[in-house]
């Protein structure tokens, strides 16, 4: 730091001194000192910029230092605050522009068209009713959980249960869960016949028939973008 101000007080000095012995030459002795203020103000006012805004100076740049602000790491004013002086040699330079990773969220994951398939239930008396997801199926259904979609059906037997079972589409098929109806849930499909067991969870395939107490439907795969197609 020492070293840095003797070279910008000798680059002062040399300076005047140069320009006063120009003016002396040709104008006298007034002229040189005038001349010598003149650059020696010039010279602080440069020194004073450079300290401010770049945190240098000419004897810095020569030795490799900038002056900063202790609580910020940035040039600010010359006499103001505590101060920092850095080897910038070592790459210790706050004002050096560095390259940094860039972290990017992951992509997000595309709906694959597994995950599109819908359900059309084609009842016997002709209805048709469709879903995608999960979603309770019923007289009068209320969802089991939180996000659960409801697929009311119009039922004058009155054998189907107000919420009669759980559906969930998928790629393979539906899973269906009855709920403990009391007339129950009868799956029809390539293996033959069986009863569903309440409240356990059932792979379906596509083009099976389900009978839901004395309603049955037959379950076929509806891909929303096949539709639009």
């Amino acid at each position: 730091m020492a070293a840095s101000v003797v070279i910008d007080a000798a680059l002062v000095l040399g300076l005047a001194a140069g320009a006063g012995l120009l003016a002396a030459s040709g104008y006298g002795p007034r002229a040189a000192w005038v001349s010598a203020c003149a650059i020696a103000a010039s010279c602080l006012g440069a020194w004073w910029w450079d300290r401010a805004t770049m945190g240098t100076s000419p004897g810095h740049a020569a030795l490799g230092l900038r002056t900063v602000a202790a609580a910020d790491r940035m040039p600010s004013h010359p006499l103001r605050g505590q101060r920092l002086t850095l080897d910038i040699g070592t790459g210790a330079d706050p004002l050096r522009l560095r390259a940094r990773p860039i972290h990017l969220d992951p992509p997000a994951r595309r709906q694959r068209r597994s995950d599109r398939a819908e359900v059309r239930l084609v009842f016997e008396d002709g209805t048709r009713v469709e879903g995608r997801g999960t979603f309770v199926l019923g007289r009068a259904p209320k969802p089991q959980r939180h996000g659960d979609a409801t697929m009311a059906v119009p039922d004058l037997t009155r054998s189907l249960a107000p919420s009669h079972a759980v559906l969930r589409v998928d790629g393979r098929g539906v899973t269906v869960t009855d709920l403990g109806s009391a007339h129950g849930t009868i799956v029809v499909d390539a293996a033959g016949r069986r009863a569903l067991q309440p409240h356990l969870p059932t792979h379906v395939p596509w083009n099976s028939t389900l009978t839901l107490g004395e309603r049955s439907a037959l379950l076929e795969r509806r891909d929303p973008i096949e539709a639009r197609e």
